[in-house]
């Protein structure tokens, strides 16, 4: 019996619930979401297989998180892979993959590199710029 865990609660992890609910050998899904009002998956959280925990981005809220959890995916990129790193429980897609999406241009080139169709694309290097006012 697997009990899955979803980082965040958007609509993604709403879709990935739904599918989730149909699968007979998971007994349980935990959500992991910074936000309390205006996720999509709120409107689960009268289900009893169902537990959203909200709480603070950090490495040890993570780590606390995945113990409740078989195996844990995630459903949006921007997640600090250093939270991640420390987490014993199986995480899939794996990080490997998460880290190539983070950057765009990496991800193209892995594309590319796979043979896989992907778009014309170019390195920019932009300098910052801040203006003190």
């Amino acid at each position: 019996m697997v009990k899955l865990g979803i980082i965040g609660g958007g609509q993604l992890g709403l879709m990935l619930c739904e599918s989730a609910l149909q699968i007979y050998f998971i007994t349980h899904i935990y959500i992991f979401s910074d936000k309390k009002e205006d996720i999509s998956c709120n409107i689960l959280k009268t289900n009893p297989k169902i537990t959203i925990i909200y709480n603070k981005y950090n490495e040890y809220n993570l780590i606390e998180f995945s113990k409740l959890c078989t195996i844990i995916t995630y459903e949006f990129e921007n997640i600090n892979i250093e939270y991640l790193k420390n987490i014993k429980t199986p995480i899939y897609p794996n990080i490997k993959y998460l880290q190539i999406i983070q950057d765009k241009y990496i991800q193209k080139t892995f594309l590319f590199d796979a043979k896989l169709p992907v778009g014309p694309f170019n390195q920019i290097n932009i300098k910052k710029i801040y203006i003190i006012l």
